[in-house]
């Protein structure tokens, strides 16, 4: 399993796998993992294939989201409350939790018209949450 350091992830046009040390899977080995001595390593473990993936995933589920606010440590995302939609950022929030650890994901249902995602990140990682959860 490969982790990329934030700086990695962090490329001058948003969240964008490193380059030339990846193996022929998309897999990157070797890379030391940034840590925070209060919670998970700042990293994921998602390989290049995988990754880019997952951003074409968010993209489009950024794409439905009816607005944006910038919340205490984090965003907040807010989506109609169609439970179909629900369940798919659900299931995308509980993915990207497992390969970004240092990310933290709330899903609020607030009355029958809409619903929030709250997405955290440390301080050392806040800057990679404009790049990734922006308005599509």
């Amino acid at each position: 399993m490969s982790r990329y350091r934030i700086s990695e992830l962090a490329g001058p046009t948003g969240f964008s796998p490193p380059g030339p040390a990846a193996d022929a899977d998309g897999r990157t080995a070797g890379r030391a993992a940034d840590a925070d001595a209060h919670g998970p390593p700042i990293a994921c473990s998602l390989g290049a294939s995988d990754m880019t993936e997952r951003v074409r995933e968010w993209t489009d589920m950024l794409g439905r989201a009816a607005g944006r606010r910038e919340i205490d440590g984090g965003v907040c995302i807010t989506f109609p409350a169609h439970a179909q939609l629900i369940g798919r950022l659900a299931d995308l929030a509980v993915r990207e939790q497992q390969c970004c650890a240092f990310l933290t994901f709330a899903i609020l249902i607030a009355g029958a018209d809409r619903v929030t995602l709250e997405v955290r990140a440390p301080h050392e990682a806040r800057q990679l949450l404009p790049r990734l959860f922006a308005a599509a």
